[in-house]
């Protein structure tokens, strides 16, 4: 009986583990993604979450003017807040912070990302859960992506191309790729063992 391992017919055996390594998974690809408020549904949600009150679509008034778009208040801000409609950018005045608080935007943001990352998730009937404040999305035989409150999202326990497919959908929906860092696990091959008789 001898053992030979195919390069044809590939699978998955087990998340690759390097000598002294054994007990850590392997993270293939990193990527950062630029936050933009794309859906109003999420943001409404999160809002709300945050103690903050839905204007609606509108023209909003803030100190410098007038600005169309999707308008809502937070907590301690003297001016609305405005998501322009089809960009997703934020519109506001804080007044170096006499008129709000800019660490609530980062607040916003950080809740938006890990929601939308949770409705993505949904959508492709994958089972998630928050975890230390980021989400992790369970993507079957071990492979798993985490999003974090930064839009930082990482493939862990892929091969090869699989963990691109897999953090595309998240960074789309998120707003888009910033920045993509390729781990040397991307360039792993899976393989199947086989046997001879």
């Amino acid at each position: 009986m001898c053992w030979i391992i195919s390069s044809v017919d590939l699978i998955i055996i087990t998340p690759l583990r390097l000598p002294g390594e054994w007990g850590q998974k392997i993270m293939s690809e990193t990527r950062d993604v630029q936050v933009d408020f794309l859906s109003f549904f999420t943001l409404r949600a999160v809002v709300e979450s945050l103690g903050g009150k839905v204007l609606g679509f509108g023209e909003h008034h803030l100190y410098a003017g007038f600005v169309q778009g999707w308008g809502f208040t937070l907590p301690g801000w003297s001016y609305p807040l405005v998501v322009c409609e089809g960009t997703g950018k934020l519109s506001f005045d804080d007044y170096k912070g006499h008129w709000g608080n800019v660490k609530d935007l980062d607040n916003l943001r950080a809740e938006y990302a890990i929601e939308t990352a949770e409705q993505t998730a949904k959508a492709q009937g994958l089972y998630c859960e928050r975890v230390d404040g980021a989400l992790k999305v369970h993507h079957g035989e071990g492979r798993e992506i985490w999003v974090f409150p930064d839009g930082r999202v990482e493939a862990v326990g892929f091969h090869g191309i699989g963990c691109s497919e897999a953090c595309a959908s998240f960074a789309d929906a998120l707003g888009g790729t910033v920045e993509t860092k390729i781990k040397p696990e991307f360039y792993s091959v899976q393989a199947r063992i086989t046997q001879n008789e």
